[in-house]
């Protein structure tokens, strides 16, 4: 009885390694190359390979938008969501959270692919972040089974990196921060005075602006609104942090 069952059991072991050896292995897929979150967006000039991408199933919508800069580049680190509502006013640079169907940011290759649950409502695609004023563009409606595919061509932009202290050399945490362009210069042309030109500095007191080069109006203060600031900021695009020192108190007007 114990010879039998020895042998029923070397015969089971066998079983199992050949179903092994013949199973197929599940090769997970390797992440794209990306740019470190220390670098700003730019575009890749050399060969970078794109993995393939499953076809969406019944229930699902699947977007894939190619980002491009006006040579046809791919750029990399992109902000790129899908969203249920298209953004207004100030939420055009940040769009609310709820609107959020899917983010990502793009790799070397440059390409968003978002896989989404269809509802059959239209959606829209936003592309920005650090480096690049904020585009929005309508998509097809969500529906279930389809791929949709789309180039966007963006511009890079340069990146304003700033610091700010109290006077007594301390970072201004949440401090109000304003960099518009100075009346009458180039980069006013089309733009209101006022959107997207004011920011809260993080705790460490930066605070970051994507801005094209030229001469900028820049009004700081603590995050009470004293000790103002206001000085011209000439931006030449370099991404070398800039600090600024808060006055003790506000100049009297």
């Amino acid at each position: 009885m114990k010879r039998i069952s020895l042998y029923l059991l070397i015969c089971l072991m066998a079983s199992l390694a050949a179903c092994s050896k013949s199973r197929p292995k599940n090769n997970t897929a390797q992440p794209a190359a990306s740019l470190s979150e220390s670098e700003g967006p730019r575009a890749t000039t050399g060969r970078v390979e794109m993995t393939a991408i499953a076809d969406p199933g019944p229930g699902q919508s699947l977007y894939v938008a190619y980002i491009r800069n006006q040579d046809n580049l791919p750029i990399a680190r992109a902000r790129v969501m899908i969203l249920t509502e298209e953004p207004e006013g100030l939420y055009m640079r940040k769009p609310r959270r709820k609107t959020v169907a899917y983010e990502y940011r793009t790799p070397l290759h440059g390409r968003f692919a978002g896989m989404i649950e269809s509802d059959d409502k239209p959606k829209y695609l936003w592309v920005g972040g650090e480096g690049f004023q904020p585009h929005i563009y309508a998509l097809p409606a969500a529906t279930s089974g389809k791929r949709h595919e789309m180039t966007c061509p963006v511009n890079i932009l340069p990146i304003a990196h700033l610091i700010f202290e109290d006077a007594q050399g301390m970072r201004v945490t949440n401090g109000i921060i304003t960099l518009k362009p100075v009346a009458g210069t180039e980069n006013t042309r089309g733009l209101s005075d006022n959107y997207g030109t004011t920011q809260r500095c993080d705790d460490l007191g930066e605070v970051k602006f994507t801005r094209p080069k030229g001469e900028y109006t820049l009004i700081a203060t603590k995050s009470n609104g004293t000790c103002r600031l206001t000085t011209t900021f000439n931006f030449d695009g370099s991404r070398e942090k800039k600090l600024f020192k808060l006055p003790a108190k506000s100049p009297r007007k």
